[in-house]
């Protein structure tokens, strides 16, 4: 299937999560524009961080071709970097961005590369190119392999996983990495930085029961090892014990322990996580986590709640809660879309979210409206609305979108 979408961006409430290994944050991808093509932009490094692209794309082109056995992806656009990925502040520099991506599958094997280019030239030279190069073999369990290397400053970050995963029994899952000293991508969202190993395992047995109590049981322990080049080894040295009980059907009860021993600093870091998930079929859906501990000698408190409905068909609510406490620091994220469909081909979508985060010194309320229409299977009309600036603005912008298939 070829498709041409002149329009490159969609509504969507940006999710947050916190990464409680490496105190960083990570802001997760929503636009249908880099969504869409996420088999070929999302990679096992990030490599490619799109939320490092800014909503103001003065213009931009996909095409994509799909079978059974190949794909092919062609994208390019125009627009400024992002400084500060929470308040959205751009640089005033304009970059082009171009990706060349292909895959192919050959039995259980298929083999994808990216190449990219990132300038602030129209040009396709003297920008920063990158080349991606991924391997999958997935018989019973799965094979992944990752290589990208940075053309310009001829360095290379490779990455390579191994799962074999199963509902009972044992299964098992490793991954090992390297990210050589001078590889700094710029559109690069790498979790510990250049310059470093990282080891990385897990081990899981499942128990099952004919019984109502406890229908299923699972324990399973991990670790985590990074080593630095420079300027000291052993930056993280990280162990997990977990364990899951089914209590009653499709809620699911889970404790983990993890032990962190940094030698950057003195006090060993120790978390307690608790965390419930159910289901009652379709129309529910539960989870939250609690979690507490030591992270750098400061108290560490971690919540995380949400819930999905979907009393009837037509209408569905998603709300979801975040926060982190470090000491007497508290970050916050809430998040709530809800999507009622109005007639056959007529949906309406509002999305709110707020974050409020004193480390960042950053408060901020989005509101989005969006009506879709779908003309056909194949082509939609939609007005969004923006209400952003703590809702002290307004902007009203009307997209249209028209497939072409070949």
């Amino acid at each position: 299937m070829a498709t041409y979408k002149p329009d490159f961006s969609a509504a969507g409430a940006s999710s947050f999560s916190l990464d409680i290994i490496s105190n960083r944050f990570y802001v997760a991808e929503n636009r249908y524009f880099f969504t869409e093509s996420e088999k070929f932009t999302r990679l096992q490094l990030n490599t490619f961080y799109s939320k490092l692209i800014s909503d103001d794309v003065r213009w931009g082109i996909q095409y994509g071709l799909n079978t059974e056995t190949t794909k092919m992806f062609v994208m390019s656009l125009r627009a400024p970097l992002v400084k500060n990925i929470f308040t959205g502040e751009a640089a005033e520099t304009l970059h082009w961005y171009w990706m060349i991506a292909g895959a192919q599958s050959l039995g259980e094997m298929q083999v994808q590369l990216n190449i990219s280019e990132l300038s602030n030239r129209l040009a396709l030279s003297g920008g920063e190119p990158l080349v991606d190069l991924q391997l999958l073999y997935s018989p019973s369990w799965t094979l992944k392999s990752h290589l990208s290397y940075d053309v310009n400053d001829r360095t290379s970050a490779v990455d390579v996983q191994f799962a074999s995963v199963s509902t009972v029994g044992a299964s098992v899952a490793a991954t090992a990495s390297y990210i050589a000293p001078r590889y700094n991508h710029p559109l690069a969202f790498l979790e510990f930085g250049s310059n470093s190993w990282k080891t990385a395992g897990q081990a899981q047995y499942v128990w099952t029961f004919s019984r109502n109590l406890a229908p299923s049981l699972g324990l399973n322990a991990g670790w985590l090892w990074l080593d630095r080049l420079s300027p000291r080894a052993a930056l993280i040295r990280l162990g997990s014990v977990a364990g899951s009980v089914e209590i009653i059907p499709l809620t699911y009860l889970s404790y983990s322990f993890t032990y962190d021993e940094r030698p950057s600093v003195t006090v060993t870091n120790r978390y307690h996580a608790v965390s419930i998930r159910s289901q009652y079929q379709e129309f529910l859906q539960f989870q939250a986590t609690l979690q507490r501990g030591i992270s750098s000698g400061k108290q560490l408190q971690f919540y995380r709640a949400g819930f999905t409905v979907s009393p009837i068909d037509q209408i569905r609510l998603d709300a979801h809660y975040t926060a982190r406490k470090l000491d007497a620091t508290t970050d916050e994220f809430y998040t709530a879309i809800a999507t009622a469909r109005l007639l056959r081909d007529v949906f309406f979508r509002l999305y709110y979210q707020r974050f409020s985060l004193p480390s960042q010194n950053t408060r901020g309320d989005v509101l989005n409206a969006l009506f879709n229409y779908y003309l056909s299977s194949r082509n939609n009309l939609y007005l969004l609305v923006n209400l952003r600036n703590n809702l002290k603005t307004v902007d009203t912008i009307a997209r249209i979108g028209y497939e072409i298939s070949l």
